[in-house]
């Protein structure tokens, strides 16, 4: 089992709905280190899930984060970052 299944096995096992959008930034985070601005979060999962906005990205980003299945961060600039947690 991958590390993005079984991530979303632990949602499903809480009662959260797996959405394409959640699934897309999981796979996208696990599978590329390093700290990622939504932005860039963004323009990756909109290639992936057709018609995505940004402000789901946003929402899906706060979601994973305070489930503990994406890490947040500031850069000493102010700016966030998410990477995999």
């Amino acid at each position: 089992m991958t590390c993005t299944a079984h991530l979303a096995d632990e949602l499903r096992a809480r009662g959260f709905r797996i959405t394409p959008q959640r699934r897309a930034i999981l796979a996208f985070l696990h599978d590329t280190p390093g700290h990622f601005s939504p932005a860039e979060i963004f323009t990756h999962v909109r290639r992936l899930v057709p018609g995505v906005t940004e402000p789901t990205v946003y929402r899906t980003l706060e979601f994973l984060s305070a489930n503990g299945m994406v890490s947040a961060s500031l850069l000493r600039d102010g700016h966030l970052v998410y990477e995999d947690a």
